[in-house]
């Protein structure tokens, strides 16, 4: 079954501010000067990036949860992963260390006391659970709450 989510507040603040904030730097780049062009490219590059990677749903079947993104996809075989939810307190002093905290959603690496690094594929703070593999990597992503309280 595929589970839509919706963007919190400060995700669709970000992302508006953001178009806004690229908008402005095309329009008043200075053309004449190539370090200018090559700066401005790469900040739209990088956002492009991180934005063709936010997450559109979660569809979770018998054997396979999936996160699917603008471009690709990530999925889980439900057998050899552990899913829980994340308590608030895990999620607190988080920093991004290489990743997108707010056009689009969160996606991207990041790290906490809590939970050490991890990579979060989200587009609210809500409804999160923690997926951990069997090498112990973590990946934080929006899930049904409703099944996770059935375990």
């Amino acid at each position: 079954m595929k589970y839509f989510f919706k963007p919190d507040a400060w995700v669709i603040v970000i992302t508006i501010l953001s178009v806004l904030a690229i908008a402005v730097m095309w329009h008043s780049i200075n053309k004449e000067k190539w370090y200018f062009i090559v700066l401005v490219s790469l900040v739209t590059f990088l956002i492009g990036y991180f934005v063709a990677k936010i997450p559109l749903y979660v569809k979770v079947g018998v054997d396979e949860i999936t996160v699917k993104q603008i471009v690709g996809k990530m999925s889980f075989n439900r057998q050899t992963v552990k899913i829980t939810s994340v308590d608030k307190k895990e999620l607190k002093n988080t920093v991004r260390t290489f990743g997108n905290g707010g056009i689009g959603g969160y996606v991207g690496w990041f790290a906490s006391p809590g939970l050490g690094r991890f990579y979060m594929l989200a587009v609210n703070r809500k409804e999160l659970a923690k997926v951990i593999t069997e090498t112990g990597k973590i990946y934080v992503i929006n899930y049904p709450g409703e099944l996770l309280q059935q375990g």
